[in-house]
């Protein structure tokens, strides 16, 4: 290897000495002059740049380091060859060896003269060091970032003392202390009292056994005094020898945990409250359909327990008839995992069977697996014999419609028979009396048949309004007896009345009480056989304050189903083709609904078929009513038929058949009668004629009766003509609306000609 001269190897005798020296230095040393060109390098400085020392010496620092590493150290040059002595770190972009971080002392040389002829430099390679110290620093950094922006309450804390070293902000916003205070205190004060102890015992108790790192939940006393739930989460730090000095101690907020699982149990409580108290069963299971729920009601009703009833024990409750089909079923709907719906009975722990609508829906993960079922069970018993009685009803209703056309269909056709056989006779004559009985009996029977099916109507709704007097029972019966007496007659039964020999009075509605007699007396003869006989009794029970009137026959008797279906609309013992008995079925209903308005009772018995009935009618008594009320209201209802002079009357009804034997009726009387088609047509012609009475029509074309009544009652050269509202519509709010619009009284067609000739007689009676 070649050697260049140093000045200071050759004013030293000893150069090969100096020269060892300077090469075995851990550091690059060179000896640059102030043209900055290498005079001398060690050999740490040869190795470093991988060049020998021809190849350094007597070259430029440019020529060995490059260009951009010389620009970094000109300005230290100028200072070195001013004469300062320093030393600086620094990155080097060598040209050979790369970047690098170095530490470069210079030492000035100056001659006999102190003037500057070059300098030392001595150069240390602390790239390695500098990583480690970056890496060091970032991790600490990073640690430190960590600590203090941690989303737990972080701290550090001497071992030995319990005292607080390091805290985070965290922790400061957890406890609501400051971070001087927290580093004044020890880590046991920020415990509920109950709890200090043990902290230091369970950290002696670990740090013995060796063990460096473990969890506890426990309770922080915050500066507001408010209990805080926390994890504290300890790691033991040891020193060489292993003993500990300090611990590093993570803080979690369990506050909005221990929150979400008291608002998770009241949850589920709010829906164990919920599915307990619901009217169906339900029940819950995973998605192999393995059932691990119940709520209350299914085992309330089923009197069994979740282990007996977990998984498919339901089968136990199951209707053997049915649970093989039920089981295949469901079984199918789990494999393709889609909603199940069955019905079916279940047993009861009475062990009655009822039927259940039972569904099931599947529960679904993200990725569309079934996880779970939710089932219900409906008791749909109630709903299935509702359904079954209303098709019992349509069928009754089929058997009504066909009935009620036999019924209308005789007295019609005897109606229609009877005027055919006038018309059709060779010479006018004038009808005989056997077929104007024939027309008048069938007339008024049809006119029943349409009452009692209003009556029906009105009772069911409640539209019936009674006119209660006082009355004697004893007349009632008698008279709703004597009534029916020629037709048990004609029928062949023979009757009796065991009435009351002491008067008995009460509070009733004379007309309709005698329906309900004569109702329970037409029975009795219709379903007794020629040869048999029915009783009438009354009875009076003093001490109950109750009367009793009883009609018991020999006839057909009542089974168990006719029992249940006596009192119900157009329910028919006699459902033969020829209907030989008659009727529509309803004069029981109806005799069972003016009972019960009356405030009393109809009940019916029977020993069965072929052994008669007893039907018992029961009623509130009362005292007699004063005599002057009872005789001023006979004398009221005193009125003589007929007017003492001719009357001008306006008939309007746009139906001739209607409108025509009212006409005649009232002109045979002596009155003058004028007609009109219609509510505009009438209101004229009365304006014009200024009749006595007008006999109006309700649905009329065009104007109807109400606004013909308005119309008139608005006119005051009208105030003395009286108005009758003739019609069709008979209930009760047709009657207050007619009187509302202005009529005087109202009639329900078909009208009794003497009914109407009373009124006519009462209105115009002075």
């Amino acid at each position: 290897m070649c050697t260049a001269s140093h000045p200071l190897l050759e004013e030293n005798g000893n150069s090969d000495l100096l020269r060892s020296l300077l090469d075995a230095l851990p550091v690059l040393a060179c000896y640059v002059d102030h043209r900055l060109v290498y005079r001398f390098v060690n050999r740490g400085y040869q190795e470093w740049f991988g060049l020998n020392t021809d190849q350094i010496v007597g070259r430029s620092v440019e020529e060995v380091v490059g260009t951009d590493a010389v620009k970094v150290v000109e300005a230290q040059f100028e200072r070195v060859l001013a004469g300062e002595r320093f030393s600086v770190e620094q990155w080097m972009p060598y040209v050979r060896g790369g970047r690098r971080f170095v530490e470069i002392n210079y030492v000035p040389r100056l001659n006999e003269q102190r003037q500057v002829e070059g300098f030392f430099a001595l150069i240390q390679d602390h790239t390695a060091r500098h990583e480690t110290d970056r890496r060091l620093e970032r991790s600490e950094r990073e640690f430190r970032s960590f600590f203090e922006n941690s989303n737990c309450g972080k701290a550090k804390l001497d071992y030995h003392t319990g005292r607080l070293l390091v805290v985070n902000s965290r922790l400061c916003e957890m406890t609501g202390y400051s971070r001087n205070e927290l580093l004044d205190m020890q880590a046991a004060q920020l415990l509920h009292a109950d709890q200090r102890e043990t902290f230091e015992e369970i950290s002696r108790e670990n740090v013995e056994k060796g063990i460096d790192r473990w969890s506890k939940e426990r309770l922080l006393a915050t500066k507001r005094g408010e209990p805080l739930p926390v994890m504290i989460n300890e790691t033991v730090m040891r020193d060489r020898s292993g003993k500990p000095f300090q611990l590093i101690s993570t803080i979690l907020d369990l506050s909005e945990v221990k929150k979400a699982e008291r608002d998770r149990l009241e949850l589920e409580e709010r829906f164990r409250t919920m599915a307990d108290n619901i009217s169906q069963f339900a029940w819950m299971a995973d998605g192999a359909g393995w059932i691990y729920w119940y709520n209350q009601r299914w085992f309330d009703y089923t009197g069994t327990t979740l282990d007996e009833m977990q998984g498919w024990g339901w089968q136990k409750v199951q209707h053997p008839e049915h649970v093989e089909r039920v089981v295949e079923k469901f079984s199918w709907h789990l494999q393709e995992g889609k909603p199940w719906e069955d019905t079916f009975p279940l047993r009861s722990r009475e062990g009655e069977y009822r039927w259940f609508l039972s569904r099931a829906k599947p529960i679904y993960d993200s990725t569309g697996n079934v996880v779970q079922w939710f089932g219900t069970n409906t008791d749909i018993t109630d709903r299935l014999e509702m359904e079954q009685r209303l098709k019992e009803v349509d069928r009754r209703k089929d058997e009504f419609l066909a009935m009620l056309g036999h019924e209308l269909r005789n007295p019609l056709a005897a109606v229609v028979g009877g005027l055919q056989l006038v018309r059709q006779s060779p010479v006018p004559v004038e009808p005989d009396d056997e077929t104007f009985d024939v027309i008048y009996r069938q007339s008024q029977l049809m006119n029943r048949l349409v009452d009692d099916l209003l009556d029906v109507s009105r009772i069911r709704r409640s539209k019936i309004h009674l006119k209660l007097e006082v009355a004697e029972l004893s007349e009632l019966v008698a008279q709703a007896f004597e009534v029916c007496r020629a037709t048990a007659a004609e029928a062949d039964v023979e009757c009796t009345l065991d009435n009351s020999d002491e008067p008995v009075f009460a509070r009733v509605d004379a007309a309709r009480l005698l329906q309900v007699i004569g109702n329970l007396i037409t029975n009795a003869i219709k379903f007794t056989p020629a040869g048999g006989h029915f009783r009438v009794a009354l009875q009076a029970d003093d001490q109950a304050g109750t009367a009793k009137v009883s009609v018991q026959d020999s006839g057909v008797g009542l089974d168990e189903s006719a029992m249940a279906t006596v009192f119900e609309p157009f329910a028919q013992a006699d459902t033969s083709l020829d209907r030989s008995r008659g009727g529509l079925g309803l004069g029981l209903p109806i005799a069972k609904g003016l009972a019960e308005l009356h405030g009393g009772s109809l009940t019916a018995a029977s020993d069965g078929p072929g052994a008669g009935s007893t039907f018992v009618l029961e009623l509130p008594v009362c005292g007699p009513e004063p005599a002057h009320r009872t005789e001023a209201a006979a004398e009221d209802s005193k009125v003589e038929i007929g007017v003492s002079r001719p009357l001008s009357i306006v008939i309007i009804d746009d139906r001739r058949d209607s409108r025509y034997p009212v006409e005649r009726f009232l002109e045979r009387e002596g009155h003058q009668v004028d007609t009109a088609i219609d509510g505009f047509e009438g209101v004229e012609l009365v304006r014009r004629l200024k009749p006595d009475l007008v006999v109006c029509d309700i649905g009329l074309p065009s104007m109807d009766g109400y606004e013909v009544a308005r119309n008139l009652r608005a006119d005051s050269q009208l105030s003395g003509t009286k108005l009758f509202a003739l019609t069709g519509y008979g209930q009760l709010e047709d009657r207050e609306q007619a009187f509302a619009a202005g009529f005087d009284a109202h009639l329900v067609k078909p009208v009794d000609l003497n009914e109407l000739l009373r009124l006519i007689a009462s209105t115009f009676a002075n």
